[in-house]
């Protein structure tokens, strides 16, 4: 309520200003028929009324947080800087949308500052779009993040052994995808199979306890998973929605593990993909 009657002084005091601004101006329109020294005074005065009420209503501090990357300048880009305070305080939601369209921003939101004068402060608190899997989409690569969204193109990588390559010259923890198919389904249907690998690897690394290098996928949904202390793959059914079915294969694989020590020279495969079994192919 405090916040609110706050808001209406402010606004009240604007208008009383743009009604004054107002008044001058059709007075000075009405004796601009017979100048006298005083007009010059009454533009300044004019003119600076104008000034004011823009700085009520428009002049504001905006401060960005939570980018690490170079996409400031971007994000920067797409504030309606233009727009008045008020319809800042408005339409928080909708900027914050229009800001998650930027290939490197998860999510945005705008809050106010902090202060006594924050009615004219926001500040937009970025997530960034985190990096987890190069994905080999149509013709060539992408850089993807944990929700599924496209981060950047990686146009010269176009086979698995190109983003092996990639994977391994680069700092961070990148997971390859293969098997995706070319998108013809659209970016949404794509976004959502980014996502299930996303929560498959997440699901089989926490049971396993072991990271995963490369996933290549099936056309039935299965995943051959490549474990970086491994040198077979191993084979994962289709968990759909249902997550814990995967959960359960991964607890069978690392059982199995135990068991099979120091024989990793000698397997080709191992399939946990059914319900109570596993099967171990051997070179």
């Amino acid at each position: 309520m405090e916040k609110g009657m706050k808001l209406l002084r402010i606004i009240t005091i604007g208008s009383l200003i743009s009604a004054t601004a107002v008044a001058l101006i059709i007075k000075s329109q009405g004796a601009s028929a017979s100048p006298t020294p005083q007009n010059g005074t009454v533009s300044r005065f004019i003119e600076r009324s104008r000034e004011v009420m823009h700085e009520i209503f428009y002049q504001k501090r905006v401060d960005i947080i939570g980018l690490t990357s170079g996409e400031g300048d971007n994000v920067r880009q797409l504030l309606p800087e233009d727009r008045s305070v008020l319809w800042w305080h408005l339409n928080r939601s909708s900027i914050g949308t229009t800001l998650s369209q930027l290939p490197r921003v998860e999510s945005a939101t705008i809050t106010r500052c902090q202060g006594e004068w924050s009615f004219r402060c926001f500040e937009v608190h970025v997530q960034e779009r985190k990096p987890v899997a190069v994905a080999l989409v149509a013709d060539y690569a992408w850089v993807i993040g944990a929700d599924g969204g496209f981060i950047e193109p990686l146009p010269h990588v176009r086979s698995a052994g190109d983003i092996e390559a990639f994977i391994e010259a680069s700092e961070k923890p990148l997971v390859g995808v293969v098997g995706l198919g070319d998108g013809d389904g659209g970016p949404e249907l794509l976004r959502g199979r980014l996502r299930y690998v996303h929560q498959l690897i997440q699901a089989i690394e926490s049971e396993v306890g072991s990271s995963v290098r490369f996933v290549e996928l099936d056309t039935s949904g299965e995943a051959r998973v490549f474990f970086k202390d491994r040198k077979y793959p191993v084979r994962f059914g289709f968990a759909g929605s249902d997550l814990s079915v995967v959960s359960e294969e991964a607890r069978r694989f690392k059982l199995l593990l135990s068991r099979l020590e120091k024989r990793d020279d000698v397997i080709k495969e191992i399939d946990v993909a059914f319900q109570k079994a596993a099967v171990v192919r051997l070179k």
